[in-house]
């Protein structure tokens, strides 16, 4: 393999760029990950690496939030080296001298030589527990508004329901109508007053993870059967494919089931009649996979790195259904990595959309939260 090595002038100028940024960063050559490069904030928490002294460790470990050592395997830089793409991880912490533990939000990128093979890693180390503490005050903040909202909400609903069913006297077709409006708005109300708390009690950390032995045929065939009115209003023909050998895997089968029909009922949505919907389950040495694929409108190239975010909807999907909470996505994705699992996607816009996610054949962890899934 041909390698490339940094002229002086070069070195100079990355490292006054270095040097110049609010963060703690450094450079490691990908085969060793001996650290050629660093600036001073990034000595300041990670220590010098070219000076040994007892004070400053040479390397610093690098923790999850419950104190043990973050795999190497899944580090920012050695997954960069191996997938030779950018990694952002903002889960790992880091010990302060006065024995304190700060969250950082790690981001490691690949510099590559002219046969696009790793040479070295650039790696960039940001301060990230404020960040967090604000957004976990705005969680608590929808937490608490969404709870307050439901009271009366759910009393406009269940008066809509009784105007309609007459019991206040019968109404003529204009007041029908008023009231029906009345009560499909208080639907899609109460709906995103759901989803706020869904997203609240994952995102806090609070929620329940109760795995049980569960067949994946019988708990994706159910949801399918729930999406089969409106997929055959847009004559969409439905595909499930499973593999007849995968055993039952232990996960929270109402967790999980969420998560397929979030998928699912994107799908559906955003395909056009006439088109279809394939969801297949397979497995490797590791994981069972689900795929479920659509010839629907896709997603823009644009809106890809955002469609995780929070009420981030992709501005083709807004066109074609302007009532959606833009929720659903991004507490899919919270699901899945508190089961254990990762999720990804490919999508071509105008030609559809599939969404992977994989589950750890061992199956998820339990957690003794104090909340369920509404």
């Amino acid at each position: 393999m041909m390698t490339f090595s940094f002229s002086d002038e070069y070195k100079k100028l990355l490292q006054v760029t270095i040097d110049n940024l609010p963060f703690a960063a450094r450079i490691l050559k990908a085969e060793t990950g001996e650290i050629v490069m660093i600036n001073k904030l990034g000595t300041e928490l990670l220590g010098n690496p070219f000076v040994k002294t007892d004070v400053f460790p040479q390397t610093i470990i690098l923790l999850r939030n419950d104190g043990t050592i973050y795999p190497q395997n899944e580090l920012p830089a050695f997954l960069a080296l191996k997938t030779n793409a950018k990694v952002i991880k903002d889960d790992i912490y880091i010990n302060k001298a006065d024995n304190s533990k700060n969250l950082y939000q790690v981001t490691a990128v690949p510099i590559k030589n002219s046969q696009n093979q790793a040479e070295f890693i650039f790696e960039i180390f940001e301060d990230i527990k404020h960040i967090k503490e604000v957004d976990r005050t705005k969680t608590d903040f929808i937490s608490l508004a969404s709870h307050q909202l439901r009271t009366p909400l759910s009393a406009l609903r269940w008066f809509s329901e009784m105007l309609l069913a007459g019991d206040a006297g019968e109404l003529n077709k204009e007041q029908k109508d008023f009231v029906q409006n009345i009560s499909d708005s208080t639907n899609r109300m109460i709906e995103l007053v759901n989803s706020l708390l869904n997203v609240s009690r994952v995102e806090s950390g609070r929620l329940i993870i109760d795995p049980k032995p569960t067949n994946l045929r019988d708990l994706i065939g159910n949801i399918i059967a729930e999406q089969k009115i409106k997929a055959g209003e847009k004559k969409i023909e439905l595909v499930f494919s499973i593999d007849q050998t995968l055993p039952e895997i232990n996960i929270d089968p109402k967790l999980i089931g969420e998560v397929y029909t979030n998928l699912l009922s994107n799908a559906v949505k955003y395909t056009q009649e006439g088109g279809s919907v394939k969801i297949i389950v397979s497995e490797d040495q590791k994981n069972i996979i689900s795929q479920i694929s659509d010839t629907g409108i896709g997603i823009p190239q644009e809106n890809q790195a955002k469609i995780f975010q929070k009420f981030f909807r992709g501005d083709n999907a807004i066109k074609l259904a302007p009532d959606g909470n833009g929720l659903g996505l991004h507490l899919t994705k919270a699901i899945v990595e508190s089961s254990g699992g990762e999720i990804w996607f490919n999508s071509v816009s105008g030609k559809g959309t599939s969404f992977y996610f994989s589950l750890p054949k061992e199956g998820s962890q339990s957690r003794a939260g104090d909340v369920t899934l509404n």
